[in-house]
């Protein structure tokens, strides 16, 4: 977006003056070359009409280096000078034009042989270079240079130079047009940076976003396929043995009455019934909320399933206060899968669980000291997407280090206070 240019009253004034030099200028070459001449040698008409086209052409060639001279020497305020310049827009599209627009102003106003330069820093490693005339001989060795450092907020972003092609001293007018420019192309190289360190924001975000609707998309599917498999597993162990319960319940009430030693028996067979229904509940019940992390928290229900794990699981723990559900439910479950990740695939002889609480946030590891893996050759798997996804749903970020032959750490931190719950993408 271009705001419309506006003169000020002193460059409306500066052009009147420049304007009024040039009348009075070519009226002057006309005298000399016309008027004089013909007032000391006599001419014919012929000779006459020669004469002005002789002025004319020499004020045809010296008209544009005199206009040049006459803005020289009028006082220009900086922005007046730069008045072609002064817009609002200084995004990273529009730099190069910009730069090579200065570079031209200043080597047109310094005069022939002036050479304009502006090298700036655009990021970490990024530097860039705008040069008026862009081609040319270089200016001769020993002539004056001016450098101008390009300087916003106390920080360097580059350096402004003027070779002016001749050994000479810079005019008051000279040295506050330059100072002008640096602090005109600081200002425009500063809303550059602004405008790429914005538009990387706006993309990371963007692509945070997009990542965010992909893992939320994954989570509601992950929790539609668990309720399918504990209904399946409900469906197909725990309803057998109620189901052959009930039945036998009604048989013993029946064999009580009539036939008591056949109830005997058929008592037992109530009790094994009962016994397996309550063992398939259980076995269901694993993983799904155990009661020790209600009651003691994630430390304990953590110690708790290192003491069922095959492979030694040392718990360290430094949880000084309860937290909320929310936030000691996913610390638990995350250390969870990354345990029972590194029994399945790891081949550890040795399982190290920490957590810790700071001051606002709860930080877990999981190390093992396995066979590893090397993360940019092994695309994650299901278990992995998970665990990122169910961390980032709390608000947290996950880490996975490995190297093959020594081992997997998985760390992570949540936030310490409970987040919105995601709703389902629409």
């Amino acid at each position: 977006m271009r705001t419309p240019r506006r003169l000020s009253r002193s460059a409306v004034l500066t052009g009147a003056a420049v304007a009024i030099g040039l009348i009075a200028y070519t009226a002057a070459v006309y005298v000399v070359v016309v008027v004089l001449i013909n007032a000391v040698v006599p001419v014919g008409p012929r000779t006459q009409l020669g004469l002005t086209c002789a002025a004319a052409a020499l004020v045809a060639f010296t008209l544009e280096p005199m206009s040049r001279q006459l803005r020289s020497w009028l006082s220009l305020s900086g922005p007046d000078w730069m008045l072609p310049l002064i817009t609002t827009a200084t995004g990273s599209d529009d730099l190069g034009g910009r730069m090579e627009q200065l570079t031209r102003l200043l080597a047109d106003t310094f005069g022939r042989g002036a050479r304009a330069r502006v090298q700036a820093s655009l990021g970490d490693e990024l530097t860039a270079t705008w040069q008026s005339p862009p081609t040319g001989p270089r200016s001769p060795a020993g002539s004056t240079t001016a450098v101008r450092p390009l300087i916003r907020g106390g920080r360097r972003l580059g350096e402004l130079t003027v070779s002016l092609g001749e050994v000479r001293e810079l005019s008051p007018v000279e040295v506050r047009m330059l100072d002008d420019a640096a602090d005109h192309a600081g200002l425009i190289i500063e809303g550059a940076r602004m405008d790429q360190t914005l538009q990387q924001l706006v993309a990371d975000g963007d692509a945070r976003n997009a990542e965010l609707q992909r893992s939320r998309a994954r989570i509601l599917t992950t929790m539609e396929d668990e309720r399918r498999r504990l209904e399946r597993d409900i469906h197909d162990g725990a309803q057998q043995h109620l189901v052959a319960l009930a039945v036998n319940l009604r048989l013993l009430r029946v064999l009580v009455t009539r036939d008591p030693a056949r109830a005997r028996s058929t008592a037992i067979m109530v009790r094994a019934a009962l016994l397996n229904a309550v063992q398939t509940l259980e076995r269901l019940s694993i993983g799904l909320y155990p009661a020790e992390l209600a009651e003691a928290g994630p430390a304990a229900a953590l110690r708790l399933a290192a003491d069922a794990s095959p492979v030694p699981v040392i718990v360290h723990a430094d949880v000084r206060r309860r937290l909320p559900t929310a936030v000691e439910r996913t610390a638990y479950f995350s250390c969870l899968e990354a345990l029972q990740n590194a029994i399945k695939h790891a081949h550890a002889q040795r399982i190290v669980v920490t957590l810790t609480q700071a001051a606002d946030v709860l930080a877990f590891e999981v190390a093992d000291d396995g066979r590893g893996f090397d993360p940019t050759l092994t695309p994650p798997g299901s278990g992995r997407i998970n665990l990122a996804d169910r961390v980032s749903g709390a608000g947290g970020q996950l880490t996975v280090s490995s190297a093959p032959g020594r081992g997997t750490t998985v760390s992570g931190w949540i936030p310490a206070v409970e987040v919105p719950t995601l709703s389902p993408v629409g």
